[in-house]
């Protein structure tokens, strides 16, 4: 078994029986068949996280250096998947807010299915305010708003020293608007994909899904239509440049270029070129059965929604300004001083200018803080069918 995972399988719970006694840890270890890379029983990290995997299927408590089974789980109470490590840190809350909005659905059909956006699942489970798209472009907003940011006169400040800090504050904005939602759309997937595994939902990360507005309508694309899109994709984003010449790879070399606004016009405008829909969008296709979901209710107290929507928040509000993702702000294209003593080196760098507290809080309170008794929002749903029998 790879030292670095711990899933248990039915092949594995199946050597084991209710009442059987083991003496020790490598009485266990040999009866499952489960070593590290050294041929040895696994220890320390290790050894803990899969003794907590383990306990998922299987009841079992520890007398000494004994391990007695007392029961294996029948299906209805094998426990939630763990977290996955970092993104999963926040797993569990994500999960019980996912189940709540998709609970809040279920209509009686023998089956559900939802188009549900990145964006929209940030908002509804309280990772993210109702202004975490629209911030960065206020920024480039009217005076009256700058004076409530600067706490300074704007009669006080010079015109081109206020629209130099427009400008960077706005920059910095959008860098970290892109670097925050990287970090929570990996949050959330950890979710989606621990509830897939405990069979709550079935999901798909659909890169695009096709969509016509009138009549709405939601297309996931079939494989020839796929490779057509792919390629449209890749001739938009060679068309492209970074600053040192080299066409771009990436949405990533395109956002330092500070043309990604113009990257996406251009992908929409040469998408109704090709296809016969309105645009495509990035979504989450999940298909329920709510009798499935019986088990996130039994985890999930909807009197404690509200209180579990603010702590998420809470909890976002606290961890974002300790990434160093986000707190080593924009990277900015300036002279490299090594160049007059080294010939051989760039003329130019990347330096990352590092965002202060002060404008971290700035950012996180616009951005992200929901104000006090402001409800949960609503799901945001797309589109959703049911089936009833």
């Amino acid at each position: 078994m790879d030292k670095k995972k711990y899933e248990i399988t039915w092949e594995i719970i199946g050597k084991l029986k209710d009442g059987q006694i083991f003496s020790n840890f490598l009485e266990l270890s040999t009866c499952l068949n489960v070593f590290g890379k050294n041929g040895k029983p696994l220890d320390g990290t290790s050894k803990k996280h899969f003794l907590e995997e383990l306990n998922r299927f299987v009841e079992f408590k520890k007398e000494g250096k004994r391990f007695v089974i007392v029961k294996i789980r029948p299906d209805n109470e094998v426990l939630p998947p763990l977290p996955t490590r970092n993104k999963g840190k926040f797993s569990l809350r994500l999960q019980n807010q996912i189940a709540y909005h998709l609970l809040k659905e279920c209509d009686g059909s023998s089956w559900m299915e939802f188009f549900w956006t990145p964006t929209a699942i940030l908002r509804a489970c309280g990772m993210a305010n109702k202004n975490f798209y629209q911030y960065p472009e206020d920024l480039h907003g009217e005076d009256t708003f700058w004076a409530e940011i600067v706490g300074t006169p704007l009669e006080s400040i010079a015109r081109e020293q206020m629209d130099e800090f427009r400008e960077n504050l706005a920059a910095d904005a959008e860098t970290f608007q892109q670097c925050t939602k990287s970090t929570m759309v990996g949050y959330i997937e950890s979710a989606l994909k621990s509830m897939a595994k405990n069979k709550e939902i079935f999901f798909e990360d659909c890169p695009a899904v096709f969509i016509n507005h009138d009549p709405e309508e939601y297309h996931i694309p079939s494989e020839d239509q796929k490779a057509i899109y792919m390629k449209m994709y890749t001739n938009v984003l060679h068309e492209f440049y970074t600053s040192s010449g080299r066409v771009c790879q990436s949405e990533q070399d395109v956002f330092l270029t500070g043309r990604l606004h113009e990257f996406y016009e251009e992908l929409d405008n040469r998408f109704k070129e090709i296809f016969t829909y309105d645009l495509a969008r990035p979504m989450y296709h999940i298909t329920i059965e709510p009798n499935s979901l019986k088990r996130s209710a039994a985890r999930t107290e909807y009197k404690l929604q509200q209180q579990s929507f603010y702590e998420m928040n809470d909890a976002m509000c606290e961890n974002i300004p300790t990434l160093s993702t986000v707190r080593r702000g924009r990277a900015v294209l300036e002279e490299n001083p090594e160049y007059y003593n080294d010939a051989s080196q760039p003329p130019f760098r990347f330096v990352h200018r590092q965002l202060s507290d002060e404008v971290l809080q700035l950012f996180i309170d616009g951005m992200i803080r929901v104000p006090a008794n402001s409800g949960i929002p609503r799901a945001g749903f797309k589109w959703y069918g049911s089936y009833k029998r």
